[in-house]
């Protein structure tokens, strides 16, 4: 952001030198600067997009994360319950088998 203004800045600066009287050779080289800045004004809006895509992605990833430690709790409770009936389902038999005999 302190970039971007830095070149509007600087662009506002060569459009007033415009304005006054100077030599042609010196109006070219202010036109191919003032070019120059705006394709680094262009590639620094690039960056930043780039970087808020960058930023979105790893917020997405840090979701998927957390829903991802989320359903391996519920796995987890999950596999405990069923090792807990698989005990209950083995002691009922057992018991079953010695009131047979």
């Amino acid at each position: 952001m302190l970039i971007r203004n830095f070149k509007r800045n600087q662009l506002r600066l060569i459009g007033k030198q415009f304005s006054s009287p100077i030599k042609e050779k010196q109006k070219e080289q202010l036109k191919y600067h003032a070019s120059r800045l705006c394709q680094q004004q262009n590639q620094i809006q690039q960056i930043e997009k780039l970087f808020e895509l960058k930023t979105k992605q790893r917020l997405q990833i840090a979701e998927m994360q957390k829903a991802k430690d989320r359903m391996l709790v519920k796995l987890q409770y999950f596999k405990e319950g069923l090792e807990q009936e698989r005990i209950n389902t083995l002691n009922q038999i057992s018991i079953n088998q010695q009131c047979l005999f």
